[in-house]
């Protein structure tokens, strides 16, 4: 009876030993089983983007979970310079003073160039206008011309709208258009790329400035400096007011955080290429 009773207690220790060391295996080394856990804000130029891959890269990987948000590039740069998200996206590059911070704060910041984009003048579509100058743009945006008829166009009044301060767009637009020198007073400063898109489509003397993936039937895109907004002139960088679109990390979350470096590689692999793609930007490979 006693030895009956130890063989079964010897079996049920050795049992409990087998499944602790088969649990251990499961979640402790098996790093394939660990939740993904990514978030990601900033640009809503690159928003689709973001929000696109996400969530055909969860799908793909079940035990996800990828939060996305816009804001402004800013407000996702200083996000990630915070700690308070994994990835920021970006429609403009990390300044320099952006970077101290970052060192300041021991982080080695990773940039990934995700897609090319031009910034597509827009206008009204019943404006008869159809191309400018980038000299005119920003004479426009400056309020230095005021009528449509000073560029060849109908006798009526321009009403420019732009960007915010926390739009990396805006960013680019001061860079590539206006030589770094303000904006009028007048000019309407909103949120986002859709913003501009319902704002000019509402206002016949009304033009803007929106990524090319944005560019719909709301709006004419205008042909600047005799190149027009294509996959191809942006590409080849003839168009004159392309850029590059970025997602920003650091070292330590690329080794660290699980699902960052994947979630990147998804993006820069062939799926998540088309994705950039289909979203209306130009793919970097």
């Amino acid at each position: 009876m006693k030895k009956s009773l130890v063989v079964i207690m010897l079996g049920i220790f050795i049992s409990v030993v087998a499944t602790a060391g088969v649990f251990d295996f499961l979640f402790k080394k098996g790093n394939s089983k660990k939740r993904i856990e990514v978030t990601l804000r900033g640009s809503t130029t690159v928003l689709p983007i973001g929000m696109a891959v996400t969530e055909q890269f969860s799908k793909e990987n079940k035990r996800s979970r990828v939060s996305v948000s816009g804001g402004g590039s800013s407000t996702g740069i200083k996000a990630l310079l915070d700690g308070s998200v994994d990835i920021a996206e970006a429609s403009r590059a990390m300044k320099s003073k952006e970077y101290d911070i970052a060192k300041s704060k021991g982080m080695k910041i990773k940039e990934i160039v995700v897609a090319f984009d031009g910034i597509a003048i827009v206008v009204n579509p019943s404006n008869g206008v159809t191309a400018l100058t980038k000299e005119q743009v920003k004479k426009i945006y400056k309020g230095e011309i005021t009528n449509w008829k000073e560029v060849g166009g109908p006798d009526k009044a321009i009403v420019a709208v732009g960007r915010d301060t926390a739009s990396g767009t805006r960013e680019a637009f001061d860079h590539l258009v206006m030589d770094k020198e303000e904006p009028a007073t007048g000019v309407l400063e909103l949120a986002s790329n859709n913003a501009v898109l319902d704002d000019v489509e509402n206002t016949k003397g009304g033009i803007g400035y929106i990524g090319l993936g944005y560019v719909n039937h709301q709006v004419k895109a205008l042909t600047i400096n005799g190149i027009k907004p294509t996959f191809d002139t942006v590409k080849n960088k003839t168009y004159p007011v392309s850029r590059n679109l970025y997602w920003y990390t650091t070292e330590d979350k690329i080794n660290n955080v699980n699902g960052v470096k994947q979630l990147i590689d998804y993006l820069l692999g062939e799926k998540g290429q088309a994705i950039v793609k289909s979203q209306g930007f130009v793919p970097v490979k």
